[in-house]
Order: C-alpha cells, then structure tokens, then sequence
C-alpha cells in the first residue's frame, strides 16, 4: 500500500486513542521504497526544505514544509517544551547565528539570530532503506478533515523511489571577489596579535569570505550533495527556507551529540595541509602533533570543553586525545569527550554554554567576540553558528564552517582561522585558501575547456 493511503489511516487511528491535546506535535513514520533524499529535494518545490547527512555518510535526511516554526528565543522556547511533552519524537532541524549581537543584514534575512522548523514530512535514508515521517498538530475539535485533505494533498506531489532524474550541472563560476583581499587580511591579522597579553586576548577566529558571481543558479542541495561523494568524514547539510536564499556546507566539525543524558562534542583546532603522497602527508601531521603554537590553540578548546561539561555533568572524561582527522585537502587536530548530563540539562542550556567554542570565536570569549566585531567587516550570519536537530532524546549540533549562502547567482564562501600570538599573516591567508579549495574544485568540471579557474584577489 502506498504512503498516501497507509500515512492517513494511521493518522486517524492516532487520533482517534485521545491521549493527547489539540496543538500537540505527532510524528508517524512508515518505511517506503528507497529514495535518494538529494533527488527528493531537487524536484520538490515546497519550501522550507533541509538536507542534512550524518558525519560518515551513512544517514541522509531530507525534510520538506513546515508545520511548525520558530524564529525568537521565545517562540524556540514554546516549541520546546511542546517536543519535550510530545510523544514519537518530534524532530526540530535549525541553527542559530554565530553572534546574535551582530548587526542585521539582507543577505541574512531568511535565517535571522535562529530559525527552527517541525517539518511537515523527513524522509530518512541509511544503508537498510528509506523512511517517511509526517509532523502534524493534534488539530483543535473539527480540524480533522482538513488536516487529513492538506496531509493527502502533499503525499501526493512527493515522487518516492529511485526516479530517473539527472541532476543538473553545476553553473560556471565567472568572477570572484575576497572580502576582505589578501592585503586587508594580512593587516587584518597583523591587527589582532596586536591585542593580545598573556592576561587578555590570547585567541582570535578571523573569517573572510570569498564571494562568487556565477553563470546561474542552482538549486542548493547540489554543493553538499557532492560533496558527500567526493569527501568523507563531514556532516554535510543545506537549509533553504525562501526562494533563493540557502545556507549549505561540508563541516567536520561536531558541536555536540546527545543521546538521552550521554553527551559527546570535541575539540577541532590546529591544522596543516594534505601531503601529495603518504610520505609528505605524514610530515605534515607530525607538524601538526609537535608544533607548539598548534597545541596551545588545541588545548584552549579542549580546556573551555572540559569547563564547560563540568558545571553540566556528573562527569566528562577524554576518551582520544590530539589524534589527526585527516580530510581531503587539511587535516586537524582532533580530541573527544564525553560526560553524562545533570538531571534537567537542555538542548538550549548546552547550545548557549557550548557556543562558540574558542575553534571558532576565541579566548576569552568576551574578549574575542567583541574584536571580531571590531575587526571583521561583514555579518557571519549563521557561518560557524550551531546548526543540526533535535528531538527529546536525542540531539546532534554542528559547527556551520567550511561553509556557503547562495542569494541567486551569488555564492559567498567562508573560511576562518585561528590567530595565536606567533601566526603568520601570509601562513594564516594560504590555510585559509586551503579551506576555500574543497568547494572550489567541485566547479572545475564547470568550467569552458582550457578556461582558467577562478584566483583570490592580489
């Protein structure tokens, strides 16, 4: 039986047990022949739309509409409490702005200082098959016939299965412009170490942002969708919530996973380059592993980690430490840990102690903050915000960085580094490219024979 006729029976069984009040979210899922949720999203039209894929790959997520929808600290806050109450595990997909002090921009108007959905419908797709959940509110007394016709009416646009659709080509990139170019961001970084002292500023992230004119548009989902086959070992996710206008990356960094009480997030800083063989790959990450400066800025953040879980843990404890995540084009310094929560700890408690870490704000945070405010001279947005899902009992939150906002035909790039006192501003601007290189060459195919790939600015 198809899912436009099992979802609406199993609807009405639901409501018809009355254990739960009107305005309630429910979540029904049944499982339905396997569907590539990248294909979903490229020829569904309804908005908003959310594609996010589980750090190894094997759990891809597609959630489409909206049943629900919150965009102010008090709206998340109500709709939180109607997950926590809510039987079947609702799930809510969002983020949340690096910095919710930084002024406004247009650029950033469909995403605000945080934006979650309940999607109407998720489908779910790992190694054993696909699933199809639909979200809905008990509906008030008499509600119910419209709730089933509009619930029928989407089922029925929702083309599931393997479709013959070929995705798109990937449009030509045709001009890009730094912001700020190599010799505002050297005097940039120049400008920060100037601020430090062993008893203030000790760490400041510096972005940048490359922005990219091109040929046309495409639909948003393409970068990570690709991304995914060429690069493992990153979350890879795209929120699209107005025509237009979508957030996407290819992030390797984990904000925290929740799993009932358990708790794990990790610590992402320190990087060098990928070698062109093993044996120069593996000087590099001895570099990595015995540099001074890289370490330092490595145990800031497992430090502030460390503090942070013990106020909301019974106990946290490391479990790797300083190992090397090795990815296509850098590699990092890596350490997890791991603590099991307080009694009454939530979601939105660990996303306002945990956020931003010192991998991608700085130490002191207050300090660091205020000068990326000073010295930083466009709004992040949500680049390097907390971005993810959660339910009652689960939760998994990323760091929004290795990142992209299309508007258009134009798509911004956002790279960001670590500044430590002894960094370099001409090493710091070639790792920063290095970052940038993985979506670029994803255009490469894109580009006229023979035609010369886009460089940064002088």
């Amino acid at each position: 039986m198809q899912p436009a006729q099992t979802l609406p029976r199993l609807i009405e069984e639901r409501l018809a047990r009355g254990d739960t009040r009107p305005g309630t979210p429910l979540r029904l899922s049944l499982a339905v022949p396997r569907t590539d949720p990248v294909r979903l999203l490229l020829q569904e039209a309804t908005l908003p739309q959310v594609l996010w894929s589980s750090r190894d790959a094997q759990h891809v997520i597609a959630a489409i509409g909206a049943v629900a929808e919150a965009r102010t600290d008090a709206e998340l806050d109500a709709l939180l409490r109607l997950i926590e109450s809510a039987p079947n595990g609702p799930r809510l997909f969002g983020g949340l702005a690096f910095d919710p002090r930084s002024p406004a921009d247009l650029d950033w108007a469909a995403f605000g200082s945080l934006r979650f959905i309940l999607p109407q419908f998720e489908l779910s797709t790992d190694t054993v098959g696909s699933v199809l959940s639909v979200h809905f509110l008990h509906p008030v007394a008499g509600g119910e016939q419209e709730l089933m016709q509009g619930i029928e009416s989407a089922l029925k646009r929702l083309r599931l299965g393997d479709v013959a659709l070929m995705p798109p080509e990937l449009p030509q990139l045709v001009m890009r412009t730094d912001q700020p170019n190599r010799e505002v961001w050297e005097a940039m970084v120049a400008a920060a170490l100037k601020r430090f002292s062993p008893d203030g500023l000790t760490k400041v992230v510096l972005a940048r942002k490359a922005r990219i004119a091109m040929a046309g548009g495409m639909h948003p989902a393409l970068l990570p969708a690709r991304s995914m086959v060429a690069t493992r070992g990153l979350y890879h996710f795209a929120f699209m919530f107005e025509p237009g206008s979508a957030f996407f990356g290819a992030t390797p960094e984990r904000l925290y996973r929740r799993e009932g009480r358990r708790i794990w997030t990790e610590a992402l800083a320190g990087t060098r380059p990928r070698g062109d063989s093993q044996q120069v790959d593996s000087y590099y990450g001895d570099l990595l592993q015995s540099n001074q400066k890289e370490l330092v800025e490595h145990r800031q953040v497992v430090e502030f980690l460390q503090a942070v879980l013990a106020g909301l843990c019974t106990g946290c404890e490391v479990v790797a430490q300083e190992e090397l995540m090795k990815l296509a084009h850098v590699q990092h310094l890596y350490t997890r840990i791991q603590g099991e929560l307080l009694e009454g700890v939530r979601d939105r408690v660990l996303l306002e102690r945990l956020h931003p870490t010192p991998a991608v704000g700085g130490s002191p945070r207050q300090l660091a903050m205020a000068a990326i405010r000073e010295l930083e001279a466009f709004a992040r947005g949500w680049y390097a915000g907390p971005i993810g899902w959660l339910t009652r009992d689960a939760a998994e939150f990323a760091v929004g960085i290795r990142s992209g906002l299309i508007r258009g035909n134009t798509l911004d790039l956002f790279a960001g580094n670590g500044i430590v006192a002894g960094s370099e501003p001409q090493r710091e601007w070639q790792e920063n490219e290095a970052k940038l290189r993985h979506f670029f060459e994803m255009f490469t195919a894109a580009r006229p024979a023979g035609g010369p790939a886009l460089r940064p600015e002088a």
